[in-house]
């Protein structure tokens, strides 16, 4: 694989990073990205292949994929390395690896079966079990690269001769990461009091007696008792951080409540300074915000965004300028006249805009991965200045290279500069070639399997019918409507129509979750599930939790009364998904449940019919079912209604 950098994007960005983060010397960052990518050469020497590993490469990507690509921490480039030689039990490192030690995989492996065989039960599921016991230990890690806290203790061990003593954290950088560690847990889908089990354990001498790596790390680590006292003790406001951030995760998938979404975050950048996924998600958010004040006709094109989409609207009104006629004056003209280079302003609110690439600036400073890269390319574009669309095109042009060597199944980075070539007249015939080919192989490589070997998957942060509307909008903008049309029509039956057939899954009959299905009310929901848990509100929806069905509901009101929009279910769930003609009919139809096989989903609802957001979507009567599939079994699923 070719070297890949933007040796040049820390300096260019740099001056930025004051707005979120202290300022610091641009090179310093370079300095420990390079030393930390000695360390890691040194690790793959000692590294086990994938075939050693047996079941546990399947684990440890799961985990690593909840932790960092559903929380959307990093969708960036992410080297998974096992090795004999690490000194830590896990150990995120800046140049982008995330190294996890055999001696880890062993102690969890003998913790298992000593517990099972000290209490004489079963064991039901090791993966589970697997899981559980890893996730504290990588999310720890992960909660280091959202705290910037290798970066906070490179610089205050400045005397330390490698890396990782100039990286060895003191008790505040062990504190924040492990608070950050409560709240990616929570997001990811863990149960957060993982963390007090994990630290109660680094706090018995007895732990790890029988590793003598793993007790050395343990020997060395800040007072775990004085760690546990400050977890317990603000449980409930990281809680309540938890599910900020859920709100503002759901605000991009859904593209509702961001102007309130952005004003909370910014309340949260000075209480968690530094912090990189408060930071980027803040980024996030600016830039959708000003996406919905700018008119669709003059951005011609829908841009890709580098997370998970949901139910956002946002394409439904882009496909609305496919209705737009094209003006005598425009046909006679030509290209020139449809796409007249930039505009001399910027599309929609000038002052949002300024604000989304400050935010990205800001961040870019930090950590330049190409999927903020790419992003970031799309806000450039549009900016009057020549000289930066030039350097959208250029910055669009190897963020694509370097997920294209990946052999990802995003294609997020390649699909935005194929539309920046179009978009500045660059190459049109080279645009559209580039769209129609990932449109060609969107479908060809694993969602979430690691698609290159000794890399962690970056999931899928698109919906492949905006492959389609945006073919479709180059050919209206080319003055080529009938092609248009075609693609037009071609993005709306990607939900086949009822047919007649008994046998087919989308025959006419009602998905329902115990019950429940979608449109009906909070009265009926009630009746069915009872009371929620808990109720989480957003601007404009309400999240009802059902933690003791593995379930949640999410409630609109855009009928004028309070009805059930989006059906959610999570891993360890109790609930199936039934399709049925009515309530009172029997059905023998199969009880599908999470840990279940994607070959047995698609036995009883077919083939997916399209991607969207690291979910394949099935049609399902009259509505669609999302699934998320690791190692090819069913980990999450949320039914909507069709469209």
């Amino acid at each position: 694989m070719k070297a890949f950098r933007y040796l040049g994007a820390a300096a260019v960005f740099c001056s930025a990073a004051a707005v979120l983060f202290a300022a610091e010397d641009p090179l310093s960052r370079q300095r420990m990205v390079d030393s930390a990518r000695n360390e890691t050469a040194l690790l793959s020497y000692a590294a086990s292949s994938a075939d050693s590993l047996g079941d546990w490469k399947e684990t440890i990507d799961a985990v690593l994929f909840l932790l960092l690509r559903k929380t959307e921490l990093d969708r960036g480039s992410i080297r998974v390395l096992v090795s004999d030689a690490l000194e830590y039990p896990a150990r995120w490192y800046p140049d982008g690896t995330f190294a996890v030690s055999t001696e880890l995989l062993d102690y969890i492996d003998y913790t298992i079966f000593d517990r099972a065989s000290s209490s004489g039960r079963r064991i039901r599921n090791i993966d589970d079990e697997r899981e559980t016991l890893l996730a504290p230990f990588l999310a720890y890690e992960a909660a280091r690269l959202a705290c910037d806290t290798c970066y906070a203790s490179w610089q205050r061990n400045a005397s330390g001769e490698s890396f990782n003593s100039r990286t060895r954290e003191d008790f505040d950088e062990t504190s924040a990461a492990d608070r950050y560690s409560y709240v990616l847990l929570s997001l990811a889908g863990f149960d957060p009091a993982l963390l007090t089990r994990w630290i109660e354990a680094l706090a018995d001498p007895e732990s790890f007696s029988q590793f003598d790596r793993l007790e050395s790390w343990r020997a060395e680590l800040p007072d775990a008792t004085t760690r546990l006292l400050y977890a317990s003790r603000e449980a409930s406001s990281l809680a309540a951080l938890a599910d900020e951030i859920s709100g503002a995760l759901q605000a991009l998938a859904s593209g509702t409540g961001l102007s309130e979404t952005l004003s909370n975050l910014a309340e949260l950048v000075p209480v968690y300074p530094g912090n990189l996924h408060i930071a980027e998600l803040s980024a996030f958010v600016a830039y959708r915000n000003w996406l919905s004040t700018a008119p669709a006709d003059e951005l011609k094109l829908l841009p890709f965004l580098p997370w998970a989409k949901e139910t956002d609207p946002l394409a439904e009104r882009f496909a609305s300028v496919l209705d737009i006629p094209v003006s005598q004056h425009q046909a006679s003209q030509g290209v020139a006249a449809l796409l007249p280079g930039m505009p001399v302003s910027v599309p929609g609110n000038n002052a949002d805009y300024i604000r989304a690439v400050k935010l990205f600036e800001a961040c870019l400073a930090v950590r330049a991965s190409d999927a903020l890269v790419s992003a970031y390319a799309t806000l450039l574009v549009w900016s009057a200045d020549p000289a930066l669309r030039r350097q959208a095109l250029e910055l669009s042009r190897t963020a694509a290279i370097r997920e294209s060597e990946e052999g990802s199944a995003d294609y997020t980075a390649r699909a935005n500069h194929a539309q920046i070539l179009f978009l500045t007249g660059t190459d049109y015939p080279e645009a559209h070639t580039m769209m129609a080919n990932i449109r060609t192989n969107a479908d060809s490589v694993p969602l979430t399997g690691r698609a290159l070997p000794g890399f962690l998957s970056r999931g899928m942060t698109g919906d492949t019918r905006d492959i389609v509307l945006s073919l479709a909008l180059m050919s209206h903008a080319l003055n080529s409507p009938e092609q248009a049309r075609k693609l037009a029509e071609e993005r709306m039956n990607f939900l086949p129509a009822v047919p007649d057939s008994p046998d087919s899954p989308n025959d006419g009959r009602t998905l329902s979750f115990r019950g429940l299905q979608l449109g009906d009310t909070t009265d009926v929901l009630t009746a069915l599930w009872g009371k929620p848990a808990f109720i989480n509100y957003t601007w404009y929806t309400e999240n009802w939790q059902y933690p003791g069905l593995g379930a949640s509901v999410l409630i609109g009101s855009a009928s004028g009364e309070q009805t059930v929009d989006l059906i959610r279910v999570f891993g360890n769930s109790v609930l199936s998904p039934i399709l049925q003609a009515s309530e009172s009919e029997e059905t023998d139809f199969p009880h599908i449940r999470t840990g279940d096989s994607q070959s047995d989903f698609e036995k009883a609802f077919g083939k997916s019919v399209w991607r969207s957001g690291d979910y394949e979507v099935y049609a399902a009567g009259k509505g669609t079912i999302a699934v998320l599939y690791l190692d090819g079994k069913i980990r999450r699923m949320s039914a909507r209604s069709a469209h």
